[in-house]
């Protein structure tokens, strides 16, 4: 799997624990540590990663939910008012109310 490939299923995977945004930096280090990556492949890295910090800031931190993260959420509620398989599961979004009107997001 490419380094692409990678994050992106790992942003796909943060998507469904409900994470809003998932900013992604794939670059080739080519080195087993931190210390062995060249300074050249460090400014790259360095230079990407303030472009996203300053992104983040710009937005002050605050990513809202999308449609399709609503979707998936309104999906599982209804999986989970009717939950019978996993009643820990069922708990713990009865103990967070989510199974009436509070939301995550609010």
């Amino acid at each position: 799997m490419s380094m692409a490939g990678v994050t992106k299923s790992l942003a796909k995977q943060l998507f469904y624990l409900g994470v809003p945004k998932v900013y992604r930096v794939a670059v080739r280090a080519a080195a087993m540590s931190w210390d062995g990556v060249n300074e050249k492949t460090k400014e790259k890295i360095a230079a990407r990663l303030d472009t996203i910090a300053g992104n983040i800031i710009r937005k002050e931190g605050k990513a809202k939910p999308g449609l399709k993260l609503k979707f998936m959420f309104m999906m599982m509620r209804q999986m989970q008012k009717t939950n019978n398989w996993a009643p820990l599961d069922k708990k713990h979004w009865e103990d967070q109310t989510w199974l009436g009107r509070a939301r995550p997001w609010k």
